[in-house]
């Protein structure tokens, strides 16, 4: 690499982007283990990472994995321009060779790592931003809100977070919020199905059923990510508490945290695990928020679809945003309207009663705008500041349709009248639609939106069908077993996640849209069980392996749920078949 001095003694260079823009790269802005972020020279908006080549060589797969990003992103900046993820929008190359990327640039003098947020004593540290001192809990629910819609931006395609840790996610003085390092994230290529894993990895923030995982082989799923987007829910809530870091009164140490999130045990559960002393607990959360917590680190810590959903904190932090009581003594504390009291000024020893407040719900569409807090500190302008991505093109449906009737005033406004009547009802008869519960229900809309989200799985799931046949052909060849293996691994964790989206779509406004559910959600459960069990074929064929005889008793369980999958496949297509158009037509073999 050739290098020119840039004015202030800085190393530059020249690299080019993917589209050919050339990048003339300046200071160094930061440093870690793997790479360098560099300025690029005349941009304020982006910058670059590049990759140390010691980096590049570890991993061979790197620029197929910041290819697939930049080539399938998702909706990484909110609708005012902020970055909500530093994702990758073009290659760095460097002689025709991938070196790095092009990323937003990410004002860190202007924003604090989140731990600083939660952690009460960093914020008295001289070297945190003055602003910290006013940042009250109506920025800590704007922060939980703004950093749930991160989330969902990143599971919107496929992607998971994977270490998802305090030092990854930056907040800003107005409680926006933007995730780091999106290069380590597990990345699933569509245009393959290829999967890039993520190789790193905190303890302390991983579920229970990663507990000792290896990274170089473990596929995640996306509700792994949900177990520690709880936990930073609940530090910001609760001002630095911490799920499973409370007094144990029972016999014996305390513990590890993994060991006691495996069990299910942590402070709202009661008996082994209290809150600390002098500590504002769960008491002062509402009851909707307080279920969601109980539902990811209660049954969600054996059964990880039982997780609330990023979408799930958005409805529940939206809620809470809207309904929250200024202190009458410290402007900086804000509660739940419902409390009779400032639960902040009781645990400081003061006491601040409030007048009654009465708050109404916000609007389901509208966003709700944060009221002007003391004027050291720009508030919020509202939410969402991340915009989901707009639900999938839907196909057109004439259903309901009432023809108007014939004006008194001539014959030929009612001939067109009748004629347009006649043409919809035909087209009604040549394509059947069964969408609805009934004609008059005003769904028509939700309906197509519903099976439009069906068929987004479909599809999905229809691209790991394949490779796992292709994956049982390389096993019965002793050919690649080992990658193999982890293609069937692969497959079960997308499969049930995706039976977890099944069992969460709302199909309300389609007339047979529960038995549909059920049908593919019995379907996907068995593919997942045949997947883990080729899995676990292919891994006890790893070490000795023999064309010609490869079955085996993993094998034949495989082929068992196998024929159960198919079973359930083949009866959710005829159904499927009989309500959807043509083009949207499926069959037991293509899901």
């Amino acid at each position: 690499m050739q290098h020119a001095e840039h004015p202030g003694g800085t190393a530059m260079s020249r690299l080019a982007s993917g589209a050919g823009r050339p990048l003339a790269t300046g200071r160094r802005l930061g440093a870690g283990g793997q790479a360098e972020v560099l300025e690029i020279r005349g941009s304020h908006t982006e910058v670059v990472k590049r990759y140390f080549p010691a980096s590049l060589n570890r991993d061979p797969r790197l620029p197929r994995r910041l290819a697939a990003m930049v080539a399938h992103p998702p909706r990484w900046r909110d609708a005012n321009g902020h970055p909500v993820l530093a994702w990758p929008t073009d290659l760095a190359l460097e002689r025709g060779h991938v070196v790095g990327f092009v990323m937003p640039r990410i004002d860190t003098a202007r924003t604090v790592e989140l731990h600083a947020v939660t952690n009460m004593s960093t914020r008295q540290e001289p070297s945190m931003p003055a602003w910290l001192a006013d940042f009250g809990w109506r920025y800590h629910v704007q922060a939980a809100l703004n950093l749930a819609h991160a989330v969902d931006a990143v599971h919107s395609l496929g992607t998971v977070v994977g270490d998802f840790n305090e030092r990854n996610v930056r907040v800003s003085q107005t409680a926006l919020v933007t995730l780091l390092d999106c290069d380590s994230m597990q990345v699933t290529d569509p245009s393959t199905g290829d999967v890039f894993l993520c190789g790193v990895g905190r303890p302390e923030w991983n579920p229970p059923e990663l507990a000792g995982a290896d990274w170089s082989t473990t596929v995640r799923a996306p509700s792994s990510d949900l177990f520690a987007l709880a936990i930073h829910i609940y530090q910001l809530l609760l001002r630095g508490e911490h799920p499973f870091r409370g007094v144990w009164t029972a016999a014996g140490d305390k513990p590890s945290v993994p060991a006691l999130a495996a069990r299910g045990i942590w402070v709202g559960a009661g008996g082994q695990l209290t809150a600390r002393p002098g500590r504002v607990g769960l008491s002062v959360l509402p009851d909707h928020i307080d279920a969601l917590l109980r539902q990811t680190f209660g049954n969600g810590a054996t059964d990880p679809a039982r997780r609330a959903t990023a979408r799930d904190w958005i409805t529940a932090l939206r809620r809470l945003a809207g309904e929250l009581a200024d202190c009458p003594v410290d402007p900086a504390h804000q509660y739940p309207a419902g409390l009779s009291a400032c639960p902040w000024c009781a645990s400081a020893g003061t006491t601040a009663v409030a007048p009654p407040v009465t708050v109404p719900l916000p609007p389901a569409t509208a966003p709700v705008t944060v009221p002007t807090p003391p004027a050291a500190v720009t508030p919020p302008t509202g939410y969402p500041v991340y915009t989901p991505p707009p639900p999938p093109a839907v196909w057109p449906m004439v259903i309901g349709y009432q023809a108007p009737r014939p004006a008194r005033t001539g014959r030929i406004v009612a001939w067109i009248a009748a004629a347009c009547a006649l043409l919809l009802v035909t087209l009604c008869l040549c394509q059947p639609f069964r969408l609805l519960q009934s004609p008059g229900d005003g769904a028509k809309a939700n309906a197509t939106t519903q099976l439009g989200a069906m068929r987004d799985i479909l599809r999905q799931s229809s691209a790991h069908r394949a490779r796992v046949i292709a994956a049982v052909d390389d096993v019965k060849a002793c050919r690649a077993v080992g990658q193999a293996a982890q293609a069937f691994t692969a497959a079960a964790v997308a499969r049930l996640d995706f039976h977890r989206r099944v069992l969460q779509l709302p199909l309300h406004a389609v007339g047979d849209g529960e038995r549909l559910r059920t049908l593919l959600a019995s379907a996907l459960q068995a593919s997942a069980d045949a997947d883990r069990a080729f899995a676990a074929w292919a891994r006890a064929r790893i070490s000795r392996c023999t064309t010609g005889s490869y079955r085996t008793g993993d094998f034949e369980a495989a082929e068992r749920h196998s024929a159960t999958a198919s079973a359930h496949k083949a009866s959710f297509a005829q159904l499927w078949n009989s309500i959807t158009p043509t083009s949207w037509h499926t069959t037991a073999q293509t899901i």
